[in-house]
């Protein structure tokens, strides 16, 4: 049997049992939509009595497949059906709604001592920006501050790892990276976001999703001819010899920043280039001027975990929370006179 549950084909295989599933409506019931035909086997075989119920083991994830037949024999049942197409289900998901936490950004943003947000820092391939990446982070670090990175690389090896580099592809790549970047954001962390993005619309998008001033667009304003020399993946090379399409720089536009808040400039081969640190001190000196990571995050001056006034002067709890007693355990020694006075 082949069922799709939350857009993803599972299949079931030889594992901890289940208990009976009897038809197909108790499937759906469990939340396995899109269930095909299927034929069950008495155990013992032939046409004898039974029960025909089948007694399905686990079920676990499978690749998308073309139309074909699985079938799957134990010695419990054999289950035979047409495979179903996995489907997409993004921006498709109905019937949900957004579930808010008592513990706000502001909360975290206290907790932290920061303001969350997301450095968005774009530029060719070779021009530094997973370096920079890297040394801002350890200049925040050395802050007290709580930074993540999400290298553009890095996540392709594992969150984005089903993605090429095709157009629709990289959109939807930048998509995934804008959407974690702003849940780190929103979580109270300075967001490193570290990948080309080279198109403009996809960096716009990312913006969207935070609040004003949240989103830092870093341009690393590097000449194609700077990236080509360093080339340290070799990847220029192989673009030129036609080994790589689509390549950012080559044979694929880079749309830069008409308006980021930060442009990070080399002017050419023979030019003085600043060192790592120093362009990391220069978006520090920003967030600082801008109040992004200084000591005082929030407007919104409160405790964490603080009881506001009702109108009728009465402490309560925020979001009208019930207060809990925590008893504490008596001394082991105790414990034969408190067992005395259970008994008697």
């Amino acid at each position: 049997m082949v069922a799709v549950q939350g857009g993803a084909q599972v299949r079931p295989s030889i594992s901890t049992a289940l208990p009976d599933v009897e038809s197909v409506s108790s499937l759906k019931r469990l939340g396995f939509v899109n269930v095909s035909r299927f034929d069950s086997v008495v155990r013992g075989g032939g046409g004898g009595g039974g029960s025909g119920s089948v007694r399905l083991r686990s079920l676990q994830p499978i690749t998308a497949m073309e139309d074909s037949t699985a079938s799957v024999v134990n010695d419990s049942a054999a289950i035979s059906c047409k495979s179903i197409r996995q489907m997409s289900t993004m921006g498709k998901s109905t019937n949900i709604m957004w579930h808010k936490s008592s513990v706000d950004k502001l909360d975290r943003e206290q907790l932290l001592q920061q303001k969350g947000c997301v450095i968005w820092i774009t530029g060719l391939s070779g021009s530094g920006k997973s370096t920079l990446a890297c040394s801002l982070s350890r200049g925040l670090h050395s802050r007290g501050k709580l930074a993540y990175i999400l290298d553009g690389d890095n996540c392709r090896h594992g969150l984005n790892r089903n993605l090429s580099f095709k157009a629709e592809d990289r959109a939807e790549n930048i998509r995934r990276i804008g959407e974690v970047a702003k849940l780190f954001a929103d979580a109270g962390v300075i967001c490193i976001a570290s990948l080309i993005s080279p198109y403009r619309k996809d960096r716009d998008a990312c913006r969207s999703l935070l609040s004003e001033g949240d989103f830092v667009e870093v341009f690393l304003d590097v000449p194609l001819e700077v990236c080509e020399a360093r080339d340290p993946k070799g990847l220029y090379k192989l673009a030129r010899a036609g080994k790589i399409k689509g390549f950012t720089g080559i044979d694929d536009p880079y749309e830069p920043p008409l308006n980021c808040e930060i442009v990070l400039r080399q002017k050419g081969k023979n030019s003085t280039s600043p060192t790592p640190c120093d362009l990391a001190e220069t978006v520090i000196s920003y967030l600082d001027e801008k109040d992004t990571s200084s000591n005082n995050p929030s407007k919104k001056k409160r405790k964490i975990g603080s009881r506001r006034r009702s109108d009728d002067g009465n402490a309560k709890s925020r979001g009208g929370r019930r207060r809990v007693a925590v008893v504490a355990p008596p001394p082991v020694a105790d414990l034969p006179l408190l067992l005395g006075w259970v008994v008697g």
